[in-house]
């Protein structure tokens, strides 16, 4: 991705001949011997078939180098970035006929306009063309009554700029808010006006590939038992971008013990300035094991003993769409969702949900819910990928209402909040504390929306949902042991060991109890850099062991 920014910025003004010539001179002047030789100065030692292979690759690609010069002279048509100077400009875009654009560049000068370049783009080839006029008082005229599919981004930059367009279609004017400038004959252009840096100034590293990631998801708990996936991750690079212009993310896992699969997406639309971003969120399953029922209370009795590990389990085919706006800086990030779901409990039969005056028979009947979910959430580490010191606050208000019948509605509060800090000097022992409550407001909720423990995150002994309640609590420590560090240029790992201890309960109205549940274990971990985590974990607890084993990327 590096050479793309340099190849951009240093050969905006060329043209395809150029580049056919280049590689016409190429292959008439490097020949087979002079490769042959380079590689004879390598080691002896990399002297082999190998080379040999490299040798002949690289032959085949010089007879075809004119192909791959056409090629990327057009991948670098697509997205264009030209500059004024730092003195006085005038830059002219024509429109022109057959979907032809033309930038003429001027210096100004007291004898009169200098042509510092001129350049026609295709609307075949070229998507956008931005243009920097850079510092002192410049001017932009957009003329021209020809309609053009080529997107122009006009950025005045520092000092007094003056906009003429007479053609707005397509055309985008970026400026300071705190400079003054002369917008009287811009017409119907769009402006954005902001103090934002990276936004009005120059910077030749800011165009970039988009970038797709796939990553597998391969994992093991007694619920699912094996599940396998991928995520993929696709970045769209833009003008805009804060950090990127979009990033969809893709989910599909496939639960070997359920014979269910799950599809979720997540989309991520940063805006231009402040820090905002926009966001979609939508999941869909079949019908397989999405959680437990041991029946609702503290001291719930382990029905898997006696009857199996799947009498407690509850099949049900869910559907869930989220659009959100969203607000990043630094380490706080705040959320405010609608939601909508659809879920159907399904009446299985031999499972405990299913027996008789355990369950309202409402419960199996499709609903649809509605509603609201506000987050504030600050994480602050000094190193996000493998922190050793740091802190974590999150607080979350939910409001759900049932669409069939909207008396039934309740709202959800919960907060939590976390310490890490490394131990020893060289930060290899690290301990880590998290601890979270939340409460349910309101009776108009069904099991499936109260508050839980078991699990991968609190109580990690536990199956998940093995405890239901109105309110909940729950803390974890660790102790993280970082044995060492695998380096490489391609992916730099990080692995070792830990221990945890987890405690917590839930409570109930007309429940009487003061037990306190925990568990115990530790296990192994593997991370490489904002791209694969393996780890395998046992946990026991009064219900006896659970392991775990995943590995995959992020959603």
């Amino acid at each position: 991705r590096e050479p793309y920014p340099l190849d951009l910025a240093f050969t905006k003004n060329s043209s395809e001949k150029d580049w056919l010539d280049v590689a016409d001179f190429i292959q008439n002047n490097l020949t087979e011997n002079d490769i042959r030789k380079a590689f004879e100065n390598l080691p002896k030692e990399t002297q082999d078939k190998i080379s040999e292979d490299l040798i002949q690759k690289l032959l085949i690609r010089k007879g075809d180098l004119k192909k791959y010069a056409s090629d990327y002279f057009k991948f670098l048509e697509r997205k264009v970035m030209l500059t004024g100077t730092d003195k006085k400009d005038k830059i002219v875009v024509t429109r022109l006929p057959n979907n032809e654009t033309e930038v003429k560049i001027y210096r100004l000068k007291k004898s009169g306009e200098e042509l510092e370049s001129s350049k026609i783009y295709s609307g075949k080839e070229t998507k956008e063309i931005w243009i920097y006029a850079l510092s002192d008082d410049d001017e932009f005229v957009v003329k021209g009554q020809s309609k053009s599919s080529i997107r122009v981004r006009l950025l005045g930059g520092l000092d007094e700029d003056k906009y003429t367009v007479s053609n707005s279609k397509n055309v985008r004017i970026y400026d300071y808010k705190s400079k003054k400038n002369n917008l009287e004959n811009k017409g119907n252009t769009s402006v954005t006006l902001t103090d934002d840096y990276d936004v009005n100034q120059y910077n030749y590293k800011k165009p970039k590939y988009n970038s797709t990631l796939v990553m597998p998801n391969l994992g093991f708990n007694p619920d699912d038992a094996l599940s396998f996936g991928v995520v993929g991750t696709y970045i769209v690079n833009n003008f805009v971008q804060n950090p990127f212009f979009q990033k969809h993310q893709l989910k599909a896992n496939y639960f070997t013990g359920t014979k269910g699969y799950e599809l979720a997406y997540q989309g991520t639309f940063p805006q231009l300035t402040g820090g905002w971003f926009y966001g979609l969120d939508a999941r869909v399953t079949s019908s397989h094991y999405i959680r437990n029922f041991y029946g609702i209370g503290n001291e719930t009795i382990n029905l898997n003993e006696e009857f199996g590990n799947r009498f407690t389990n509850v099949r049900a085919k869910e559907f869930a769409f989220s659009p959100s706006i969203n607000w990043n800086k630094n380490a706080s990030t705040f959320s405010a969702k609608l939601k909508y779901e659809v879920l159907k409990i399904d009446r299985t039969a031999n499972r405990y949900i299913s027996l008789p005056n355990v369950i309202n028979e409402d419960v199996f009947t499709s609903k649809r819910f509605g509603g609201a979910d506000v987050s504030f959430n600050y994480e602050n580490y000094d190193n996000k990928a493998n922190p050793k010191l740091g802190m974590k606050f999150d607080v979350r208000a939910v409001y759900n209402m049932n669409l069939e019948n909207t008396d039934r509605q309740y709202t959800s509060l919960e907060t939590g909040l976390g310490f890490l800090h490394y131990l020893t000097t060289n930060k290899r022992l690290v301990w880590s504390s998290y601890a979270k409550a939340k409460w349910l407001l309101g009776d108009g909720y069904k099991f499936y929306q109260m508050s839980t423990l078991g699990g991968n995150n609190d109580l990690r002994g536990f199956r998940f949902n093995r405890f239901y309640g109105k309110n909940s609590f729950f803390q974890t420590t660790d102790l993280k042991y970082e044995v060492g560090k695998i380096k490489n240029s391609i992916l730099p790992l990080s692995y070792g060991f830990f221990g945890g201890f987890d405690l917590g309960r839930v409570w109930n109205p007309n429940e009487s109890s003061d037990k306190w549940h925990n568990s115990y274990g530790g296990g192994f971990w593997l991370n490489a850099v904002d791209a694969i985590s393996v780890n395998a974990s046992y946990f026991q607890s009064s219900d006896g062991g659970r392991l775990v084993i995943g590995i995959g990327g992020t959603f």
